[in-house]
Parts: structure tokens; sequence; C-alpha cells
């Protein structure tokens, strides 16, 4: 599963709204930084791309806009602004290199941020392309692309044949449709917190959260 922990635990420990306000400063400064890029790269690549402030928010909830970001755990190893997982099973570096605008990405190259941003927008599209005529709108059909991203495509389809079994229909909805829905293995724990309840959030955070602040940036 791809879910890069940014959140800090604070036991007993009270973060100042100054630092808060800082620490956001910090990110939008390294935001400004790779926008442009960002922007002319989805210009290439899906010029047709819709609430294209998603894209940035998806980075932000990913990397804090860090191209260095690494994600080291027993399961996975996460590069860069878009947080590329590799692990034992599955690496997405190296599939990443079958698509054409990525086939000269070397691995000593990783934090490089235009491959990086490239490969984001890429797999976004692809996703948002399958998910198209499951949700009934941009904003559904982003966050069952999200959720594929996060935590792969079966996770959307198996929420969606679960909803049509229960109730005999598709909403067409991941907010207030699919998010009410859980395959059994989703109740464990995943870094101490329910893994169902961490892949809703994803969506939540990043289209509801973090996105809304780069409209008509890109």
């Amino acid at each position: 599963m791809r879910y890069l922990l940014f959140a800090l635990v604070l036991i007993g420990l009270q973060i100042s709204p100054a630092a808060c306000l800082a620490a956001q400063v910090n990110i939008l400064a390294r935001a400004q930084k790779h926008l442009p890029t960002l922007s002319q790269i989805t210009d290439l690549h899906w010029p047709d791309a819709p609430m294209r402030e998603v894209m940035a928010g998806q980075i932000e909830q990913e990397s804090r806009w860090n191209t260095k970001a690494e994600l080291k755990t027993s399961r996975e190893y996460g590069i860069g602004l878009a947080q590329i997982t590799v692990t034992e099973r599955f690496n997405n570096f190296e599939a990443a290199k079958r698509i054409s605008a990525l086939k000269d990405w070397q691995w000593e190259d990783r934090f490089n941020p235009r491959y990086q941003m490239t490969y984001l927008v890429l797999t976004d599209r692809a996703n948002i392309r399958a998910v198209s005529k499951m949700f009934l709108d941009d904003a559904n059909r982003w966050a069952g692309a999200l959720v594929a991203y996060n935590a792969g495509m079966g996770t959307v389809l198996q929420r969606r044949a679960i909803e049509r079994a229960t109730t005999g229909r598709n909403s067409g909805l991941w907010f207030s449709g699919l998010d009410k829905y859980r395959m059994a293995y989703e109740k464990r724990l995943l870094y101490g917190r329910d893994l169902g309840e961490r892949r809703n959030e994803y969506p939540h955070l990043v289209i509801r959260v973090r996105a809304p602040k780069y409209r008509g940036m890109l």
C-alpha cells in the first residue's frame, strides 16, 4: 500500500500556531518552485485534465513538495515528490520506465523532479480514464483514481462489487458511496490505524484539504 506517513505523533507535545504556519509557508515555497514544471508536464501529457489542482494537492500529501523525500520501512521504499513505491513484490520505478516518456530514467537520477511529476501525471491520467465510467462527476472520479494510486485499482473494484452486492446497484460515488464499504482485511491495522480508514482519508485530504489552495495555479 502506498501511503506516506507525514503526520506527527504528538504525545504530550503541543505545536504552536506560529510553528504550524511556518511549516505551511515552507511547503508553499517549495511548491512555487515546482508548480510551473507541473503545469508544463500536464499541458504536454494531459491538457484536458479535470481539476488540475488535485495533482498539486496529491504531491503535497505524498511528499510536502520535497523532491528527495524518502519513506523507508520494512515493507516499502517510497521515492520523491510522487512517492514512487518499491517493494519486494512490486517495483513501480522499473514499471514506470516502460512508459515512453520515462524510458531513459535511471535509478541514480531517481530524485529528478521532472521525471517524478511526469510519473504522477501519467499515472493519474491512466487511473482517471480507468474509472471514468464508474463515477458520476470529476470529484468522485478523482477520489477513485487517488485510491487506485494509493492502494491499487483492486480496492476500487472490490468495494464497487461489495456496494452492488449490498444495495443492488452502483451509486457512482466515492464520497458517501464506496467509502462506506470495506473488505474484511481492511479492518486490520497499518501503522497503528485501521487500513480502511487510511484508504478513505487519502482522497479526502488530497481533494478537500490540500488541493483547493492550488486552484487556478496550474
